[in-house]
């Protein structure tokens, strides 16, 4: 009955199921979805937009970093305290108004617990709702957000860390085949697509593309091993990266790809291509420095700008394309 009262439905009937029953038609008669969608505060309508945008599900655990968990509750806990009255994150305000459910998805290889929007209530929010692309700055963090449902606090975006810890919790929940110089098959690749806030490179694995280099950075951190053909993390510095604050996991990303002798801006650059590189050399971690130290000369601390935005590329690539 909370939810009936949530959605202003009047229920004159006295069974559980029926209960169910009249408030699901209720929610998916013609506009009451969608005005319900545009009461919600702003951080839940991100979070369902978010949902909506992955074709209505995503990992739990990747839903509960960018927009907070549902408290466990048992039957009396809810009798005392409501949570439905003062949500303290996204994720609640969805949860107790009907809009997400959890369930294993086990369509996959490794079942694993996903939050999903009613296939129905997708269906009528989808054509109307103001679904996000991934190039639109997200107004929530990928951390666990306690924010009560009339709060205007909006933590500052970064779909960077978002994709990082997606990549993670995919390699962790499924199988995850590469080929034998460590590039993901397409099948790996396109079920990946849909759950990133960003999918540039993964459909095509472009090498200027961003999914080719975050892959490098994980690998560069050694997170990432290959075993008997699929990719696996390794435990202990992940588990230490996704336990440090936010300031601290962007650091680790940035210093990963500035001291980096392998990874050459040069090659990974749209419209660049390096021939007869017998014959010359150039020093990637030299070059990168000086562009760095340029950039900050001139538009200061420009990474923790390009990191939320999800667009972490080369300042080469940058800079080119400002050109």
């Amino acid at each position: 009955m909370a939810m009936a009262d949530l959605w202003d439905a009047s229920l004159e009937v006295s069974s559980a199921r029926e209960v169910a029953e009249v408030l699901a038609l209720h929610m998916l008669q013609p506009g009451i979805a969608q005005q319900a969608r545009n009461e919600l505060p702003q951080e839940a309508r991100a979070a369902l937009d978010a949902l909506l945008q992955a074709k209505g599900k995503m990992p739990s655990a990747a839903f509960e970093r960018r927009f907070g968990a549902v408290r466990p509750m048992g039957p009396g806990k809810l009798e005392r305290e409501r949570p439905w009255l003062s949500p303290t994150n996204a994720a609640e305000i969805l949860w107790y108004r009907g809009f997400i459910f959890r369930a294993f998805d086990r369509a996959i290889n490794n079942p694993s617990e996903m939050a999903f929007v009613p296939s129905d209530l997708a269906e009528v929010l989808s054509p109307q709702s103001s679904v996000l692309s991934p190039s639109t700055p997200q107004p929530l963090s990928p951390q666990t957000v306690h924010v009560a449902a009339n709060s205007s606090l909006i933590p500052h975006p970064s779909s960077l860390l978002d994709d990082v810890t997606t990549l993670l919790i995919y390699i962790q929940n499924n199988t995850v085949k590469v080929r034998a110089n460590g590039e993901w098959t397409n099948e790996a690749r396109a079920a990946l697509i849909p759950m990133l806030r960003d999918s540039d490179g993964v459909e095509d694995n472009r090498a200027s593309g961003r999914f080719v280099l975050l892959l490098f950075l994980m690998g560069q951190l050694g997170w990432i091993r290959t075993q008997e053909g699929r990719a696996r993390l390794n435990s202990q510095p992940v588990t230490h990266w996704l336990q440090s604050d936010v300031d601290t996991q962007r650091q680790v990303l940035f210093e990963a790809w500035l001291n980096s002798r392998e990874w050459n801006d040069l090659a990974h650059v749209d419209g660049l291509s390096l021939e007869m590189t017998h014959a010359w050399a150039n020093d990637p971690l030299r070059e990168r420095r000086v562009i760095v130290e340029l950039m900050q000369r001139e538009i200061g601390d420009w990474r923790l700008e390009i990191a939320d935005e999800g667009n972490l590329q080369s300042p080469i690539s940058n800079l080119k394309s400002a050109n």
